[in-house]
């Protein structure tokens, strides 16, 4: 007999699910340094980095994914995991095939092929979902199965992008490491072609190619992300949280963060905020079973 295919919450000490509309969606965090063997999932995986790094090693070759990057793990696919000493946040959709089978066959190769690229717009409806997910309120069913259409469509248009097959060096993920352990924390050059051993100019041009964006738009992105976690997770301050992610002011924070995720800063927030919501937690005691565990007055949104 086969061996039975993992959850994708493998590893995973802490995560939250919701399924609904034929989409099971999981916001999960990995612990640094974790390693995880050849395994595989009976569904589809489009996964979203949301923080930190980890790579998928599928036909003997690692695709290394940052935040903004999607990745998709054909249903069936074989593939091992490492996680970056951050550890990372990921945010998966795993579609259905039967009862979303009209849906997906206009997602084209993007469920049925290995996939990487960099997403800009999955990865801002990806945070949407996490939000939809982490505070549910009486709406978030619907919410979460709209949401989880637009991301498909989204990545379906941009599946194939030169990202794919390019392996970065070592030294460039050492690098990668560092920003991401680092995030509210000023980085200068000499620091980076210190960890990297390479020049100035070479760490430059090579983070560009291989990261498909500038030190300075990585750091930055890095930061606004941190911002958007505080945003939907705390009621602080939009000016406090823009001054601790290193940014001028509230009106430089909100023209960047508006033009990199689609929406100003205090839209971000009421979309996360509808009515007061609790966080949940939902464990997997195999793969075809699962309960909802709730902190004191928590309510849960899971459907099997």
């Amino acid at each position: 007999m086969s061996r039975p295919s993992d959850p994708v919450s493998l590893g995973s000490p802490r995560f939250r699910s919701a399924d609904h509309g034929g989409f099971l969606v999981s916001d999960i965090w990995f612990p640094p340094g974790l390693v995880l063997p050849p395994h595989y999932h009976d569904r589809t995986v489009v996964a979203v980095t949301l923080s930190g790094g980890w790579d998928s090693v599928m036909d003997g070759r690692p695709r290394e994914s940052t935040p903004g990057e999607l990745l998709t793990e054909p249903a069936g696919q074989r593939h091992g995991n490492h996680f970056s000493r951050a550890g990372a946040r990921v945010l998966i959709i795993q579609p259905d095939p039967v009862m979303r089978a009209e849906a997906l066959r206009a997602c084209g190769t993007l469920l049925t092929e290995i996939n990487h690229a960099r997403a800009p717009l999955p990865h801002t409806l990806a945070r949407r979902l996490s939000a939809e997910i982490r505070y549910p309120n009486a709406t978030s069913p619907l919410a979460i199965e709209a949401l989880a259409l637009e991301l498909l469509a989204s990545a379906a248009q941009i599946e194939g992008r030169p990202s794919e097959g390019r392996r970065s060096p070592l030294w460039l993920r050492r690098v990668v490491d560092y920003l991401q352990a680092h995030v509210l924390e000023p980085s200068d050059l000499d620091t980076l072609t210190g960890i990297a051993g390479v020049t100035p100019s070479y760490l430059v041009r090579a983070f560009r190619r291989y990261q498909g964006l500038s030190l300075a738009s990585y750091t930055r992105r890095l930061r606004l992300d941190w911002a958007a976690e505080r945003l939907a997770s705390t009621d602080a301050p939009i000016t406090e949280i823009a001054l601790a992610a290193g940014f001028a002011d509230q009106s430089h924070f909100t023209r960047l963060f508006r033009r990199e995720l689609g929406t100003p800063p205090a839209s971000f927030r009421r979309s996360t905020r509808l009515e007061p919501r609790t966080p949940y937690e939902l464990t997997f005691t195999n793969p075809a079973t699962s309960h909802v565990r709730s902190s004191p007055g928590g309510h849960g949104i899971v459907s099997q």
